[in-house]
């Protein structure tokens, strides 16, 4: 976060492996953004100077602003740079950095023949600037340069004597973000994003850095916070919450410890609370950018409480937004929430006190790591209050622990006009408009423009066994996280829908994944779906449309049962355990291994890389026999659990469907079990599994209607949740 003390970052910086300093538009001379870097890139120089080596990587407007703190001097230059896709100029340099020796060498040929690497910077550090410049020649190794037909500007630099590097460009776009044509998305492109994450993880793994205890690190986690869908008006496809409290801290600072717990007002009715509040005084807040602020409650059918919040700008425009608020728990109906944006959290609001026809004290907490950032509303029914009635309810909040001190007087003065100069007859033509809100988009500057859409997987949902309200079924997130690292997006296909939904779906989409699980494999919703698709890409494949399958431990038991028509499995003692795979004669020149690297196949066939979580499988020996299956699938590899040797990875001979009974996802985005491997090596089977099947997707040319359908099916539009420390996985979505 920003604008913490130095001591609060010094905290964060023990706790941590590594920092990434990443592009936006912050001044790299004096913003917050600059300020805590400048700590970090201070601490992690004292560190390594001491052998505590400590990783750090500026991406865009972080690799300028590392420039800046090695020279302390604005070194930058106007570049014609702004939405271009490049590719890199190696220099001599470059054969004897660290950065690059592990990138496979057809990818740095890549790197050097194609427009691989994203560039959305309007300034550049001159190549002759750094040559020039004592303190930057001295301290950076240059990698690679670029040129704008006038400037050749360095691109890729790492520090000598530091674990310091930098881009220019932007790596993380190819893999993930897709609402800019000139963003590359080739298979090259995205194995650039894996390689060049994976060196800094790698970096980042000879830190030893550690949090103070497990519930301290889980507290800290991104996983603590929900991304939001930026739609096609977004620069980004999704941001997450923590972003945009970044953008509020200026006004609005963060404290340690835990949220103030003020009494509410008791026995609270909302009903009479409903009507026109404005507001008297507050706590500074950064989302409020105008004068003449009120909020107007009024109730909605459902029980909920639609809440409609103006102010006046200044250019003389009122600017309004539209939520809605809940009562959290019937017995405290004091206690609300008020949602504003879909996928983001309900933000806290409690009544401490009103008497409903003159005043009322609103507050609002929200805990963030070690940190709490907290808001309070005096509100009236009129544009005035009396000091009388204003001094109580301060008291009222510094009893509770809150700095009243900082509370600050709202202008109520010139609400019913506005600044523009107005037409004392006015003659009006009207005709129906929607009404304009604030959004994220708007308040990050993001700019709009068209979708462009080039690959969408399926990842199907399964029964939730105890269900509730809006949880009826789920997807665990790191089923969409390794898809989506390799290239692909995400649309999650629900079950217990009509074949003539699913026929839509299927020609919408470019392969579908059966993820693992416990849902029944003869007759459930998800058994229902897979075998809807697994008929449809059948009769795709014989005509000629290419559709891969892919099923992951109990998608790879469904896909038995729909090759067999029977359940062919057997206990087995696989329930939670690391396992080398057992390669079967030529499964090297199978399609899903042939583009693995010699070394990581040495490393799968004698290292415990592929988390096994089953309680079932099928034996090689009822492989071999049964005639559907083994005319069907060619067994790429087995397991043994001592006493039954099982087929653990498959390829069928004549489709491209395809499944292991091992979960290649876990070993990246999985860390509740012990048994998950997350070596180097395990990492990479994650992606290469991952990037084989987005492959085999891109052969296929299914798509959505429209810009607007397709938008409105992808996993964007939800929400993961944290689901540490009782589930197995880390994130997983709800529907």
């Amino acid at each position: 976060m920003l604008d913490q003390t130095l001591e609060e970052y010094k905290r964060v910086f023990n706790s941590i492996n590594g920092i990434l300093l990443p592009g936006g538009r912050a001044s790299i001379i004096s913003s917050p953004f600059q300020r805590a870097s400048q700590i970090f890139y201070e601490l992690a120089v004292e560190a390594n100077n001491r052998g505590d080596y400590f990783p750090l990587w500026g991406t865009c407007l972080g690799f300028e602003q590392l420039f800046y703190f090695t020279s302390f001097k604005t070194t930058l230059s106007r570049t014609n740079t702004t939405g271009v896709a490049l590719p890199l100029s190696f220099t001599n340099e470059s054969k004897s950095s660290r950065l690059l020796k592990d990138f496979p060498a057809e990818l740095l040929d890549a790197l050097a023949s194609e427009p691989l690497t994203e560039h959305s910077h309007k300034f550049g550090l001159a190549l002759s600037t750094h040559d020039t410049n004592e303190e930057l020649k001295r301290f950076y190794k240059v990698i690679s340069t670029n040129w704008d037909g006038a400037t050749e500007f360095v691109s890729t630099f790492e520090a000598y004597d530091y674990p310091f590097y930098g881009t220019q460009w932007h790596p993380e776009k190819n893999a993930y973000e897709w609402r800019k044509p000139y963003v590359p998305h080739s298979p090259s492109a995205v194995r650039t994003t894996f390689f060049m994450a994976e060196f800094f993880v790698n970096e980042a793994r000879k830190s030893f850095h550690r949090f103070r205890s497990e519930e301290e690190e889980r507290s800290a986690l991104i996983y603590n916070y929900s991304p939001v869908h930026s739609g096609p008006n977004g620069f980004f496809e999704q941001v997450l919450l923590v972003v945009l409290l970044t953008a509020a801290a200026r006004a609005q600072s963060f404290h340690r410890g835990k949220c103030p717990r003020p009494s509410v007002q008791q026995d609270f009715d909302v009903t009479k609370y409903m009507g026109t509040w404005y507001e008297i005084e507050k706590l500074p807040a950064a989302f409020e950018r105008g004068t003449c602020n009120q909020a107007t409650y009024s109730p909605l059918a459902d029980g909920t409480v639609k809440v409609r919040n103006a102010e006046l700008l200044s250019n003389g425009k009122r600017s309004t937004i539209e939520g809605v608020a809940k009562v959290k728990n019937a017995s405290q109906p004091a206690i609300l929430g008020v949602g504003f944006f879909k996928g983001v959290p309900d933000a806290p609001y409690w009544v401490l006190s009103t008497d409903y026809h003159s005043y009322s004290l609103v507050y609002s907490c929200t805990k963030y790591f070690l940190f709490h950032v907290d808001y309070a509303w005096i509100l009236s029914r009129t544009r005035v209050l009396a000091e009388d009635v204003i001094g109580p309810l301060r008291d009222r909040l510094a009893s509770a622990g809150v700095n009243a001190n900082r509370l600050t007087v709202s202008n109520q003065t010139g609400c019913d006009r506005t600044a523009a100069k107005t037409n004392e007859r006015p003659i009006i033509g009207k005709r129906p408009q929607r009404e304009t809100r604030p959004s994220h988009a708007d308040s990050l500057h993001f700019s709009a423009f068209h979708i462009f859409i080039f690959l969408s997987k399926g990842v199907l949902a399964q029964e939730v066994s105890s269900p509730k309200t809006n949880r009826t079924a789920y997807i665990a997130a790191s089923y969409v996280k390794t898809l989506e690292s390799a290239g692909a997006r995400v649309v999650p296909v629900m079950i217990n829908q009509t074949p003539q939904e699913y026929e839509a779906l299927f020609a919408s989409i470019n392969g579908i994944l059966y993820p693992g699980g416990s849902a029944n494999i003869l007759s459930s919703g998800y058994q229902r779906a897979a075998k809807i698709f697994y008929e449809l890409a059948l009769e795709a494949n014989k005509r000629g449309d290419y559709f891969p399958v892919w099923g992951t431990c109990l998608g790879y038991e469904q896909l038995t049962v729909l090759t067999s028509g029977e359940d062919l499995l057997s206990l087995t003692n696989t329930s939670g355990v690391p396992l080398p795979l057992n390669f079967m004669d030529g499964a090297k020149s199978s399609r899903m291994f042939e583009g693995f690297p010699d070394e990581l196949m040495e490393d799968l066939a004698s290292e415990p890389l592929t988390a096994n979580v089953h309680n079932w499988s099928v034996s090689l020996s009822t492989h071999k026999t049964n005639e559907q299956l083994n005319s069907f699938y060619k067994v790429l590899s087995t397991n043994t659990d001592g006493t039954t040797e099982f087929v653990s990875t498959v390829e069928a001979f004549d489709y491209p469907i395809y499944g292991t009974q091992w979960h290649p996802e876990k070993n990246a985005f999985e860390w509740r079990r012990p048994y998950v491997p997350h070596s180097p090596s395990a990492v990479r089977i994650s992606f290469y599994a991952a990037q084989f099947f987005v492959n085999e997707a891109r052969k296929n040319f299914h798509k959505f209607d429209s810009e607007e359908e397709e938008g409105k099916a992808l996993i964007f539009n939800y929400s993961p949740v944290y689901a540490a420390p009782r589930s197995v996985f880390e994130q997983i979505y709800y529907f």
